[in-house]
């Protein structure tokens, strides 16, 4: 590589440290109002059934986000914490959902994201046509489930199979989830289901 070609490397490494700090700066105050309940460091607290974000896809980050802010999220009738994660996206603008989402994309990802290796039930076989292992595009909008709180994925599974999140609002696309996770679910398959991606034996106590 000749001195010209390293220049423009070295320049480019410039340009983008620069773009980073600049990202970081306009994120974090607003960051802050997240960290309460997803740790600063972005991976969620299973205590309190808060999942983890620091790692994840940004454009599913900031479409979750969108919907929040929108309504088309976190309206169902006794979903109480989308409820609350609705109340804190409404305030922000759509810079700020670019940016938080882009920040959260480049942190370092939660313990298990990468998966397991355990063999997947027979029930996860649907599930493994998208949701592949923790290495996927950073562009997806597929979210990566590895090593997230069991109970977490089987609330999100249930609001799926019962309607809480499944595209149905007037000018809203039905979501790839809606036609797969239908009422011919049980409990039991969600919670195996929950219990594989988890990596951990599903809690017993869900109250």
């Amino acid at each position: 590589m000749g001195k010209f070609q390293r220049l423009i490397v070295f320049l480019a490494g410039l340009l983008a440290a620069s773009a980073i700090a600049h990202e970081e700066t306009a994120v974090l105050p607003v960051y802050q109002s997240c960290i309460t309940c997803h740790g600063s460091d972005g991976w969620g607290n299973d205590a309190t059934r808060v999942p983890a974000i620091a790692g994840q896809q940004a454009p599913y980050l900031a479409k979750q986000l969108q919907d929040y802010r929108s309504g088309f999220r976190g309206n169902a009738v006794g979903d109480k914490w989308g409820a609350q994660m609705s109340l804190m996206a409404k305030p922000l603008t759509d810079a700020e959902i670019t940016h938080l989402s882009r920040y959260l994309a480049a942190q370092r990802s939660w313990p298990g994201s990468a998966g397991s290796g355990k063999q997947p039930p027979s029930s996860a076989t649907v599930c493994l046509t998208c949701h592949i292992k923790g290495d996927l595009d950073p562009s997806s909008s597929t979210p990566v489930l590895w090593g997230l709180s069991g109970d977490y994925l089987y609330r999100q599974m249930l609001a799926y199979r019962d309607g809480w999140r499944d595209g149905s609002q007037p000018g809203q696309p039905q979501s790839a989830m809606a036609p797969v996770i239908d009422v011919t679910y049980s409990e039991a398959t969600l919670q195996e289901l929950a219990a594989y991606f988890s990596g951990a034996a599903f809690p017993q106590s869900r109250q």
